[in-house]
């Protein structure tokens, strides 16, 4: 069976990370995976995506954007909420057989997230231990490109698909 497959991956776990993530260190899937195994309810867990500082003035207010952003996205419901769920994920094997995007999805993880919720109110772990790093936005034309698809396509991807109750209470 391919790596790829979501209908029968071939281990009891999936992780699906972004190809431009860098994992902090070696104990990063351990993290995660220690949250998962030891709860049986949990079907996705995410890490702490932390932004890589650079140089250029819309990457380094991209840089403080998204850390202020984070830091509140990890305080709304402890975590447990879309805004924490971006570029790596590690999903439970049998939930990945009941699961699978729709055709042209733009926000993948906001629908991974909220088909986990749908399933199970309690199906979903923020590791805030598990760090990986990522490249902010660095132009303003990247910059409006991903508010306008982070915002606005993702939590439209959610509204078009799943109760109006989820996203108020894990998306805004």
């Amino acid at each position: 069976k391919p790596l790829y497959s979501w209908r029968y991956p071939p281990a009891d776990f999936l992780f699906q990370p972004d190809a431009d993530l860098v994992l902090d260190g070696e104990n990063v899937l351990e993290n995660i995976m220690k949250v998962i195994t030891t709860n049986g309810q949990i079907d996705l867990v995410s890490p702490r995506h932390l932004p890589v500082k650079e140089k250029s003035l819309w990457a380094l207010l991209a840089y403080c954007s998204y850390s202020i952003f984070s830091d509140a996205a990890m305080k709304l419901h402890n975590g447990r909420n879309a805004y924490t769920v971006m570029g790596a994920s590690l999903i439970r094997g049998t939930f990945t057989k009941t699961f699978s995007y729709p055709k042209g999805i733009i926000g993948d993880q906001t629908y991974l997230f909220a088909s986990v919720i749908h399933h199970n109110p309690h199906g979903y772990r923020f590791a805030r231990k598990a760090q990986v790093y990522f490249r902010t936005v660095g132009t303003f034309k990247e910059w409006r490109e991903l508010g306008v698809r982070s915002t606005g396509a993702d939590k439209m991807t959610v509204l078009d698909r799943f109760d109006h109750r989820l996203v108020i209470k894990y998306y805004t």
